[in-house]
């Protein structure tokens, strides 16, 4: 009997225990404010390119102090920092890697107090193509079968190049794809177009565009280089 006793008082015990341990857990001090769960509504801008350092500004509600920012899939966007301005906004600035994958990233923060996600994702596009050289940069009207050389930086194979002028400026065949920083087109000139210069656009299969403003000079027929 005695032992039942004992094993009984102990068993009393523990139970006293759990309780006043399941109380502490369960009762928040009656002046304690009420965590609430941040939201976020926005990120601009929405989007930024390859190879660019791109700075966000994230609103929402009860951002808290400890929030992080995260993107979903990580890869290639690196926060090089991010602060929470206020409990409505984060400003952060991102590296987006030249080879990141181009397309939609969640964009979040995780904190104590919770995790929210942008309604709307950020997009990662695809570098657009820059024009620095042309190779002759200046072709006579009426000129057949000239090939130009562009040089420049983010051309990808497939790209396409059309020329400024009201149709004056053809290309017979298809672009040479030399490397990302150089192509190779042949244009047909006709006797009618007009002088001075032409811009040159180079798009890549993405849509992404570039233009380098004037880059080819057209010639009056007369004046034409002597060989």
């Amino acid at each position: 009997m005695q032992s039942i006793g004992k094993t009984a008082i102990c068993g009393m015990i523990v139970m006293a225990i759990c309780a006043a341990e399941a109380q502490k857990i369960n009762t928040r001090p009656p002046n304690a404010p009420a965590v609430s769960k941040p939201r976020l509504t926005s990120v601009s801008p929405s989007h930024g390119e390859q190879g660019s350092r791109v700075l966000l500004t994230i609103s929402g509600n009860d951002i808290p102090n400890d929030a992080s920012l995260l993107f979903t899939p990580s890869s290639g966007i690196r926060v090089l920092r991010s602060k929470v301005q206020s409990p409505a906004e984060i400003v952060a600035q991102i590296e987006i890697d030249s080879f990141a994958q181009p397309g939609l990233r969640q964009v979040g923060i995780h904190s104590q107090s919770g995790k929210a996600s942008v309604p709307s994702p950020f997009r990662v596009l695809a570098a657009s193509p820059v024009l620095l050289k042309i190779t002759p940069n200046q072709v006579a009207a009426g000129s057949k079968g000239v090939e130009l050389k562009i040089e420049g930086r983010n051309f990808t194979p497939g790209a396409q190049v059309t020329f400024g002028g009201r149709h004056q400026i053809f290309t017979p065949s298809p672009v040479t794809f030399v490397n990302a920083t150089e192509i190779h087109v042949t244009i047909d000139v006709l006797p009618i177009a007009l002088s001075g210069g032409h811009d040159v656009t180079v798009r890549n299969p993405t849509n992404a565009t570039g233009t380098g403003k004037g880059m080819l000079n057209i010639l009056p027929a007369d004046d034409a280089p002597k060989k």
